[in-house]
């Protein structure tokens, strides 16, 4: 099975084409902003490196959020456009799950929020045990499942500084966590795309949005 995974959500324009698991090539460029520029170039790349048609894909896979909100809307836009153009299956994966599925045993993936909140989300397995929310440090701990766990992601630290004082039996894995690829996004889908339960992507957001309408808009409304 031939997938192209697509990450713009996590600091980074990426984009690997993966078959069975194997990485077959990968793009990874560091960026803040920019991504409507690059993406569409690079996957265009990376098929031509390949020497891949998008007809010859199997699936596209993208990653929902949380993270940039212009990200999030560009990547689902994209893969969503892709994949009605070449009449391929596509489906979302949030950054939760994708990080999740590089672990096989109970976990919770923090991601880094706003203003010091941190983002979590816990998985036995690949299967989700509890929606995912938005905590400031000392809500953390109410937050938590009562049996084992590993701390993994960009957050790992910040949380198990958080529970420091906590008797949660739990460990922080990774502290330095290795910036989320799309590879791990395509490989996260796979058994979605083998049981055929892809679900059409759609942008995943734990918060409102910083920008507010101004005065003069909103008394006009």
């Amino acid at each position: 099975m031939l997938l192209l995974g697509i990450d713009v959500c996590s600091g980074a324009c990426s984009a690997a084409l993966v078959r069975s698991g194997d990485t077959i090539a990968v793009r990874h460029e560091p960026m803040t902003r920019g991504h409507v520029e690059r993406l569409a170039p690079m996957v265009a790349d990376l098929l031509e490196e390949s020497d891949t048609l998008v007809t010859d894909l199997d699936g596209i896979a993208v990653t929902t959020g949380p993270g940039s909100f212009t990200g999030a809307r560009l990547g689902v836009a994209f893969a969503r456009g892709l994949s009605l153009a070449a009449g391929v299956p596509v489906t979302g994966i949030s950054v939760f799950e994708a990080i999740a599925a590089t672990w096989e045993e109970s976990v919770m993936v923090a991601l880094p929020g706003k203003n010091g909140a941190l983002m979590l989300q816990g998985f036995k397995g690949s299967r989700a045990i509890a929606p995912a929310g938005e905590y400031l440090p000392d809500q953390i701990s109410a937050a938590l499942p009562d049996s084992p766990f590993s701390i993994i992601g960009p957050a790992s630290s910040a949380v198990y500084d958080a529970l420091a004082e906590s008797a949660q039996d739990y460990h922080a894995v990774c502290a330095d966590w290795p910036p989320l690829t799309a590879e791990a996004v395509a490989r996260a889908a796979l058994p979605a795309f083998a049981a055929n339960t892809v679900t059409v992507p759609a942008p995943l957001y734990l918060r409102a949005p910083d920008a507010k309408p101004q005065a003069q808009i909103t008394s006009a409304l």
